[in-house]
């Protein structure tokens, strides 16, 4: 399991790469949003995450302590930079959507700070984290399918880009949530849930990818 683990790192570590190459090849265009311009950073922000994993448990560089302190960092700083991303997307939108944002945000972002603080381990933020990034997706699904009139989703990058963040933080959220039970009592388990996190980081970059060549085929006003 430890080398299909390994294996599951470099491809996702590799897509990851891809992802960022895509995402950053955008920017400068003046006929997208910007939040589409800027999603590059998002990119950067999972490969920051994947390097520090892997210079603490293969290179052992530092101690736990410190790559999770550094992991629940880039945690948060992941769940803003999806806040933003929303708020971006539902600018021109109804100020409910907005409202729900900004009270989801402030709610797991003290969620988040929390559980930073009472559990050892930075997966359960995370897990938290997840959980507000699924309901930001559920709201635009929710605005796309009641107020968008007809477009063609398969040449929508952020339809593409929402898909893939849906897919990886719902399918996430109780393996995440679980961990640390699952680490105390059944250890072996978390040997298998590891790749299949990383799989779904995997396909939601793969998603994001599809997005951003649709960006080629279509212009999206802003």
């Amino acid at each position: 399991m430890g080398n299909f683990h390994l294996i599951v790192i470099a491809v996702g570590t590799t897509i990851i790469f891809l992802s960022f190459f895509f995402a950053f090849a955008v920017r400068g265009n003046h006929t997208i949003p910007a939040y589409l311009n800027l999603f590059y950073y998002y990119p950067l922000l999972i490969l920051f995450e994947s390097v520090n994993s892997i210079l603490c448990i293969y290179f052992h560089l530092y101690s736990g302590f410190t790559e999770n302190s550094i992991e629940k960092l880039l945690f948060l700083f992941d769940f803003i930079f999806w806040a933003l991303f929303f708020l971006a997307v539902f600018k021109s939108k109804n100020p409910v959507f907005k409202k729900v944002i900004y009270s989801n945000f402030i709610i797991f972002l003290l969620i988040m700070l929390v559980s930073s603080f009472t559990f050892r381990s930075p997966y359960e933020s995370l897990g938290f984290s997840n959980m507000g990034k699924s309901i930001f997706c559920l709201l635009y699904v929710y605005d796309l399918f009641t107020s968008e009139p007809n477009i063609n989703l398969k040449k929508d990058p952020v339809f593409w880009i929402v898909c893939g963040l849906f897919f990886y933080a719902a399918s996430t959220i109780p393996i995440y949530l679980s961990l640390s039970y699952l680490y105390q009592h059944y250890q072996a388990v978390v040997g298998f849930l590891f790749p299949i996190t990383n799989i779904t980081i995997i396909i939601m970059h793969l998603l994001f990818i599809k997005g951003f060549l649709c960006i080629k085929q279509q212009r999206i006003p802003s």
